[in-house]
C-alpha cells in the first residue's frame, strides 16, 4: 500500500484531491457521536485506509478509527488535544499528540512505535505541576493582555502534522529543537535539526518529488532540508508566525508559505527551489492555514476575518477575492480543491456553529451547509462524499 491519503491530498501539501463533488445541495447521510462529554471537536483533518476505514484525532485527546458504516473501530487516548492530522502508510497511520508524542499505530489498533521527541515530555514532575498551573491561569492572562498567540498555543507541545517521503523518512516539527526526522518503519531516530527560537514550531513540513523537506521556524524563516542537511534558509525580513505547512508547486519549482503577525496582518510568499523570494502577497490580514493550488496556475488562500484571495502562481498578482463572512476568526482551515478545480471550505459562523461552503473556480458560491463549528479541511472520497467533524462531537458524512 502506498499513501492511501495524507493531510492536505498530497506531501507536498497542494490540498487538490483526485476526487470531485456535487454541485447539488448536500445533506447528511451517516454521522457519529463521538463517545466524550462534554463533546469536543475533531479538529484533526481525516484519511481513509483501503478498506474505507477513517482514521482522526479529537480535542478529547483520543485519537480515532471509524468504520464506513460510522462505528469506532478502535480508539487511543493521548494525554492532550490532539491538533495533528494522520498520515497513513503502508498498514500504518501515523500522527503528533499535542502531548508531544510521535505515535505509529498498525491500522488494527496495534501501537507499533512510539516516540517523545517535542520539549513538553521532558519536564520534571514539579515542571509538569508549574506548566498545570500555567495552563489555568492562560484565559485570565489572554483577558489582560488581549494575547491570541497564548490562547492558541496554551502548552500543546506539538500541533503539526507528519509527513513521509519516498525513502519512508518521517518528518515532524514540535516545541523544542524544532524538526526531527524518524524512519517511519521503526521509529528509529535519524536526525535532529534545530530551528531557531522562539520555540513553539507550529508548522509542519511540505516534501517534493525529490524527498526534498521545506519546514518554516516559529518566526520568520523557512528552510530546506535535502538528505538530512539544511539546504538553503529563506528569512522573511520579519518576525512573524508561521501557523501552517507551505505547499509545493512541483512543476513552477515554487515553494508558498504564509505568515502573520497576531489576528492583524499576513502575507504569502514565494520561494523558488534556490531559496530565492520570487513575490509577496500582502494579504491585509492574519492568515493560519496552507496555500492550496487552483488549477492554471492560481494559488487561494484564506484569511481569519474571512476572505478568500486567489493569486497567480508564476506572478503574485490578484486574480480575485471573495468575501464570504464577517466573523472574527472564520477560516481557521485549509481549503480542499477537488479535481474540476472547485474549493470546498469550513467556515466558523459563530463560537459553536459553521458551514461548508463550496466554490467554484472562479469564487461564485455553489451552495452551503449549515453545521456545528468546523476546523478541519473536509475531506472528499471517490463517491464524492465530504468527510468533517464539528464542535458538537460529531464526525459526518454529507452528500450531494
Amino acid at each position: 500500500m502506498q499513501f492511501a491519503q495524507t493531510f492536505l491530498g498530497n506531501p507536498q501539501r497542494t490540498g487538490v484531491s483526485k476526487y470531485c463533488m456535487g454541485s447539488n445541495a448536500p445533506q447528511i447521510i451517516k454521522r457519529i457521536n463521538l463517545p466524550h462529554w462534554p463533546p469536543r471537536t475533531p479538529e484533526s483533518t481525516c484519511v481513509f485506509d483501503e478498506d474505507g476505514n477513517i482514521y482522526f484525532g479529537c480535542h478529547d485527546g483520543c485519537f480515532y478509527s471509524v468504520s464506513p458504516a460510522m462505528k469506532v473501530r478502535w480508539s487511543f487516548r493521548t494525554a492532550c488535544k490532539i491538533y495533528s492530522s494522520p498520515t497513513l502508510w503502508k498498514d500504518k497511520v501515523y500522527f503528533a499528540g499535542g502531548d508531544g508524542n510521535l505515535y505509529c499505530f498498525k491500522t488494527d489498533g496495534t501501537l507499533h512505535w512510539r516516540s517523545q521527541f517535542s520539549n513538553g515530555n521532558r519536564l520534571s514532575y514539579p515542571g509538569r505541576l508549574i506548566k498545570g498551573l500555567w495552563d489555568q491561569c492562560i484565559p485570565y492572562v489572554n483577558k489582560v493582555f488581549n494575547s491570541d498567540y497564548l490562547r492558541d498555543v496554551g502548552i500543546i507541545h506539538s500541533w503539526a502534522s507528519p509527513n513521509i517521503d519516498t525513502q519512508g523518512r518521517l518528518f515532524i516539527s514540535g516545541s523544542g529543537a524544532g524538526l526531527w526526522i524518524f524512519k517511519a518503519d521503526t521509529g528509529a531516530l535519524e536526525k535532529v535539526i534545530q530551528l531557531p527560537p522562539p520555540s513553539d514550531h507550529l508548522a509542519g513540513a511540505a516534501i517534493d518529488s525529490d524527498d526534498c523537506a521545506y519546514v518554516p521556524s516559529q518566526q520568520r524563516y523557512l528552510y530546506s532540508i535535502r538528505n538530512l542537511q539544511t539546504q538553503w534558509t529563506y528569512d522573511s525580513g520579519c518576525s512573524y508566525d508561521a501557523w501552517a505547512c507551505p505547499s509545493v508547486d512541483d512543476a513552477n519549482g515554487l515553494i508558498f508559505c504564509c505568515w502573520a503577525r497576531g489576528s492583524r496582518d499576513g502575507f504569502v510568499a514565494a520561494i523558488s527551489k534556490s531559496g530565492k523570494e520570487v513575490w509577496r502577497y500582502q494579504l491585509g490580514d492574519a492568515v493560519r492555514t496552507t496555500p492550496v493550488h487552483l488549477q492554471e496556475d492560481k494559488l487561494i488562500v484564506v484569511t481569519l476575518s474571512g476572505t478568500l484571495h486567489c493569486i497567480n502562481r508564476l506572478s503574485g498578482k490578484q486574480e480575485w477575492t471573495q468575501k464570504l463572512c464577517n466573523v472574527v476568526r472564520a477560516f481557521w482551515s485549509t481549503p480542499c480543491i477537488d479535481a474540476y478545480g472547485n474549493i470546498l471550505i469550513s467556515l466558523k459562523s459563530t463560537f459553536t456553529t459553521g458551514r461548508i461552503f463550496a466554490l467554484n473556480p472562479q469564487g461564485q458560491t455553489l451552495w452551503n451547509y449549515e453545521t456545528g463549528k468546523v476546523l478541519s479541511t473536509p475531506v472528499l472520497d471517490a463517491e464524492g462524499r465530504i468527510y468533517f467533524g464539528n464542535s458538537n462531537g460529531e464526525f459526518c458524512v454529507i452528500a450531494t
